[in-house]
């Protein structure tokens, strides 16, 4: 029995050393399935959210004992979160009235120990009803682990961005698709920071990826998308002629060196060239226009005349404006 014990306190130590803020479930999740803790020694107690602005989900972890044997009952959370308490009306709870009379030091004093140990009333009344919620939680948590060790597989990684995100990922290599996946929950934390977004593009993309902005673009007004008259505003979505200056900045997205070979993967409707349409469409911000400009190995830009059949294979560094200019 002391051995167990002994256990239990090299968790709750590991625990409280982790620096980073970790959610409970999450560690909960991982102990419970390397077998470290069953579902029914743990608890999860909720404190509200009054110091999570700077404090760790986890406040603490404690061992709770039997009071009678002194054996191990379970794992105590303690967590900065909103329970069932926080989240209904303070006058269920309180007598609201006590607020808006007049009262002394001493009366005061004893209304705020009063409420204290009703509020620890109500979230005992609730703490049992609070351990389902987190078992599901828990239970949300494998579930999520489970879909992710299935992107291992090429139908699982392919099946799940098709049907779930809606992407057309054909043509584009499985481990390319894998890594979009494990990225994609976190798109919102890139929003403006180019830096890491070419470290991001060049792991997906597989190839170096950096950025550069560029001003002025002087684009076509399309017929299509230009307003009848009396229902525009001149200098604003109204234009004379059929060109306009774009004040909006563009990127222009620098890829490579890369082979010929390589830079035919990035003709329009290949594999490279949806991917890279894919993470503008979730990375990048919606007003800017970006633009792909591949960087050719100086080895593999000669031109070499032929098509190629000598040899029963295309000869890649012969596309015009891709591998070869005039």
């Amino acid at each position: 029995m002391h051995s167990h014990m002994e256990v239990y306190r090299k968790i709750v130590d590991t625990l409280s050393n982790i620096r980073d803020d970790i959610k409970a479930e999450v560690l909960l999740t991982e102990l419970i399935e390397n077998g470290r803790l069953k579902w029914t020694e743990k608890k999860v107690r909720t404190l509200g959210i009054f110091r999570r602005g700077y404090r760790k989900d986890i406040d603490q972890v404690e061992i709770e004992k039997d009071p009678k044997f002194g054996t191990f009952r379970h794992l105590l959370f303690s967590i900065w979160r909103e329970g069932l308490y926080d989240s209904l009306p303070k006058g269920i709870f309180h007598d609201l009235r006590k607020e808006n009379q007049k009262k002394d030091i001493g009366q005061v004093k004893k209304d705020v120990e009063a409420e204290q140990q009703e509020r620890q009333a109500a979230r005992d009344f609730f703490f049992p009803i609070e351990q389902e919620f987190y078992n599901q939680r828990i239970a949300l948590e494998m579930a999520e682990r489970k879909v992710l060790a299935g992107f291992k597989s090429d139908t699982g990684a392919r099946y799940f961005a098709e049907q779930f995100w809606g992407l057309d990922v054909e043509g584009i290599a499985n481990e390319q698709v894998i890594s979009l996946l494990y990225l994609l929950p976190y798109a919102f934390s890139y929003k403006g920071r180019l830096e890491e977004l070419s470290t991001l593009f060049s792991i997906v993309l597989d190839d170096p990826a950096r950025w550069r902005w560029a001003y002025g673009n002087r684009r076509e007004a399309k017929e299509s998308e230009v307003l009848p008259l009396g229902n525009s505003f001149l200098g604003e979505n109204l234009v004379l002629g059929e060109t306009f200056e774009d004040d909006i900045p563009g990127l222009i997205m620098i890829v490579g060196p890369m082979s010929p070979r390589r830079a035919a993967s990035y003709l329009p409707g290949r594999g490279q060239y949806k991917l890279v349409r894919i993470l503008e469409r979730f990375f990048l911000p919606i007003e800017a226009r970006l633009d792909i400009q591949l960087e050719i190995e100086p080895e593999g830009r000669r031109f070499v005349p032929g098509n190629g059949q000598e040899k029963r294979e295309p000869v890649y560094n012969n596309i015009l404006g891709y591998t070869t200019f005039i």
